[in-house]
């Protein structure tokens, strides 16, 4: 007999009551996507993004910074970067942890010009922001950037870990 019904409590009450009682440590970064010009021409930020979260999927170079710290559940903002952007389009969840491009994928990236991924993860719960958030309106919430007059600094690395407060300006919540 579970613990549940021998306390008096229906299964599905002792699992929600236990779900409520759970304090969840969840990561938010941002992941930073800008136009790749290649060999062949450019690739453009809205080419790549739409590439992979058509297959539910996100990539990293080797070198990128806390692609090793995500965890199933973390929060992942993604930003366009660029002369014509500087907006966030999206919010998604970690779906898996890091692992290899698989041959099929690094072929496919490769067409587009994207040679250096290396690393890829799942992505699930995709929700794009209608329309999407200019930085620009945001910039005297967010923290982290610190140096408003030149906010493309702290956009220069593809993955950049987030405050809950910074994330929270960003998804308006």
């Amino acid at each position: 007999m579970s613990l549940a019904l021998r306390d008096g409590l229906r299964e599905e009450e002792a699992v929600g009551s236990a779900i409520e009682d759970l304090t969840v440590v969840m990561t938010t970064y941002v992941l930073v996507v800008n136009d790749v010009p290649h060999v062949t021409g450019v690739t453009t930020a809205s080419e790549i993004i739409d590439f992979l979260l058509a297959r539910r999927v996100w990539v990293f170079p080797k070198t990128a910074p806390h692609v090793k710290r995500l965890e199933v559940g973390d929060r992942l903002i993604i930003y366009v970067a660029g002369r014509k952007a500087g907006f966030f389009l999206s919010e998604m969840r970690v779906a898996s942890e890091p692992q290899p491009v698989d041959e099929t994928l690094r072929k496919q990236l490769q067409r587009l010009g994207l040679t250096w991924f290396s690393q890829s993860i799942k992505v699930s719960a995709v929700t794009k922001f209608e329309p999407p958030r200019p930085v620009r309106p945001l910039l005297s919430k967010l923290k982290f950037v610190s140096d408003k007059q030149n906010y493309g600094l702290y956009f220069r690395q593809g993955v950049r870990r987030l405050e809950e407060a910074d994330a929270r300006v960003i998804v308006g919540k």
